[in-house]
């Protein structure tokens, strides 16, 4: 998927978009899924919220998110959710393809520190434990 330049952010507007910073060397897998941890900023108070997932050479998907205009620091995790049924260009999401988000809100100096880079992972040390902040 980082070979592939999947890309994840939280739109409002076309002015108001948000690219996500992907902690690929937390990312985690087993036999049904990749998890990849990432953070958005909030940039304004509306409530007309989405996330959007695609790699570069697809249509994005887009996620619902139903957080108030200001919502307030809740360390809960929603549930995963899926995507509308079609993309951004009205094409079908085969269930092979599907993504799927869960998300909490944190104020900005709590959430982890992202890496400067990507550790080799033959030569890097076990993660700490901290949380992580997914979109």
């Amino acid at each position: 998927m980082e070979a592939a330049g999947f890309n994840l952010a939280l739109v409002v507007s076309a002015s108001d978009r948000n690219y996500s910073r992907l902690r690929w060397s937390e990312a985690t897998a087993d036999l049904e899924a990749i998890t990849v941890p990432a953070w958005a900023r909030l940039n304004s108070r509306n409530a007309n919220r989405e996330i959007t997932a695609h790699t570069g050479d697809e249509s994005p998907q887009v996620f619902p998110v139903p957080l108030p205009a200001s919502p307030k620091v809740d360390e809960t995790w929603s549930e995963w959710t899926k995507p509308r049924t079609q993309r951004y260009d009205e094409s079908k999401i085969e269930s092979q393809d599907e993504y799927a988000v869960r998300y909490r809100v944190l104020f900005e100096p709590e959430r982890p520190a992202v890496p400067e880079s990507t550790p080799d992972p033959e030569q890097a040390p076990p993660p700490e434990a901290s949380p992580a902040i997914s979109d």
